[in-house]
């Protein structure tokens, strides 16, 4: 299940959204409903939350900023914002912070729904590659220790110019020398 936050100066969009998404065919639920910026950061200080959709014009904090410092806290929080103002300029700081979407007022609900489906695939598919991560983790350090004792194990056993190994940032195989094996340090 997704936790979402909803942020918005406005009462009535806040209800709005709430109001016309299926939040259980997304498996996401509301979880906080918040009227201010700042409010929305101490929330996110006592829940965290998968899913913000904010306004971007609110008076306290903008949702600009209040995105840089829910991002903080969770670089993995998804941030949909919302603005009443067609301006370029929103977009653009918006997506440079690492906004998931930017999206018009007045809200068109449909749209707003299928850019839910998009992030909570999303949030599944991360999940699912740390949960993938998370299990392969000591296979994957065995395996790593195991190459580099057979690699120590190699170098140990090449013989380079008369039984002598040179330090590694001189070794060399010579010509005579049937190792191919070169060991080059910058």
């Amino acid at each position: 299940m997704k936790n979402i936050m909803l942020v918005d100066d406005n009462s009535i969009s806040v209800e709005g959204i709430y109001k016309n998404i299926d939040w259980p065919s997304l498996d996401a639920q509301v979880v906080h409903m918040e009227y201010s910026g700042l409010s929305a950061i101490e929330s996110l200080k006592e829940e965290s939350v998968d899913v913000i959709i904010s306004d971007i014009e609110m008076p306290d904090l903008d949702g600009i900023t209040m995105s840089k410092l829910a991002l903080s806290c969770n670089p993995y929080i998804k941030i949909i914002l919302i603005s009443a103002y067609d301006k370029f300029e929103y977009a653009k700081r918006a997506i440079r912070i690492g906004v998931y979407d930017y999206i018009e007022k007045p809200i068109d609900y449909g749209y707003l729904y299928e850019k839910l489906q998009g992030v909570c695939a999303l949030i599944d598919q991360e999940q699912h590659n740390m949960e993938l991560l998370r299990t392969s983790r000591p296979a994957m350090i065995e395996k790593f220790f195991h190459l580099c004792g057979w690699i120590f194990q190699l170098i140990a056993l090449v013989s380079f110019d008369k039984g002598i190994i040179m330090p590694f940032d001189r070794m060399i195989c010579s010509q005579q020398n049937t190792c191919t094996i070169r060991i080059i340090t910058l």
